[in-house]
């Protein structure tokens, strides 16, 4: 069944029930967030506005489902650190754009958690910027990558989105929660906003082969597209451009969500990606010719 439109009511943020601990990489200390429950392994990458912890309404319904949930936040987002850098290394970087380009990728960072915590192959939901994160991943280690959701995500493409002037001065719970949601959840939005204002970098980690049209031709895991109906980033008919790139995508459709349907509708997001999920449970990862590659598209009719 295709998402419909579900009514929003507050959905308590979840006590999450598992291991929260932190991993030591080159320059940072990662934090991250476990269920260790036994199935195979979920990992939750969050948008660039956001760290580990907005994954709250998805681990314990994911584990619950007979998944394990891992989420973290990237180098920079709270509560992870980045360590600062001898004056050696720094002294010949001209600006903050240089010092991103030289940090280590969300790629090695991600494969460096895969191997602490001893997991074979991942399942990726990544959400806005933790799409192209994904994407970056699944290009560098495909052999490790048994699925992948791109929710609200531009996954990478530099230039895909446009914006009216001023959109950068609003805060970010007005532009990535839906007016929908913003309305009828106050005290949601209230703590999407307290999410959304911790610590950050202002640069991005820097991605190594996502960021073209062609890098998603290379793509050949199965991957689900999330979009949003009230989207002003990635709206359906962009999304379902990009699910056209990807050999073997899929595209969902949450009509009322803005850029964060995750946290605005948990239960249909939950319901889409666990379906999702369901299904290459225990596929194995294959490369398509270009005759399999047959979007599949659960978006409602217009």
């Amino acid at each position: 069944m295709p998402p419909t439109s579900d009514t929003v009511t507050h959905v308590p943020e979840p006590v999450f029930s598992g291991v929260r601990a932190d991993l030591p990489v080159p320059d940072a200390r990662l934090t991250y967030w476990d269920t260790r429950r036994p199935g195979p392994t979920v990992v939750l990458l969050h948008p660039h506005t956001g760290n580990g912890a907005v994954w709250a309404h998805q681990h314990a319904k994911f584990a619950a489902r007979g998944y394990r949930t891992v989420s973290y936040s990237r180098r920079g987002h709270w509560p992870s650190e980045t360590t600062p850098r001898s004056v050696a290394d720094t002294q010949h970087t001209e600006n903050t754009e240089n010092t991103a380009a030289t940090a280590p990728s969300g790629a090695d960072d991600l494969e460096a958690l895969r191997v602490e915590l001893g997991l074979e192959r991942l399942h990726l939901v990544g959400a806005a910027l933790g799409g192209a994160y994904a994407v970056d991943y699944a290009l560098r280690f495909p052999a490790r990558v048994a699925t992948m959701t791109l929710a609200s995500s531009l996954a990478g493409i530099r230039g895909a989105g446009t914006l009216p002037p001023g959109w950068d001065d609003l805060p970010a719970a007005v532009q990535e929660l839906g007016p929908v949601y913003r309305a009828a959840d106050p005290a949601g939005t209230r703590r999407y906003a307290e999410l959304t204002s911790l610590p950050r970098p202002a640069v991005p980690q820097p991605l190594t082969s996502a960021g073209t049209v062609a890098a998603l031709a290379e793509l050949s895991v199965p991957t689900l597209v999330v979009a949003g109906g009230a989207d002003p980033y990635q709206p359906p008919p962009k999304a379902r451009e990009l699910a056209r790139h990807i050999a073997r995508a899929e595209l969902v459709v949450l009509p009322e969500a803005g850029h964060v349907g995750f946290w605005e509708f948990p239960r249909l997001f939950n319901e889409a990606v666990l379906e999702f999920l369901d299904r290459h449970r225990d596929q194995p990862n294959s490369r398509c010719n270009a005759a399999q590659r047959r979007p599949h598209s659960t978006e409602p009719a217009t």
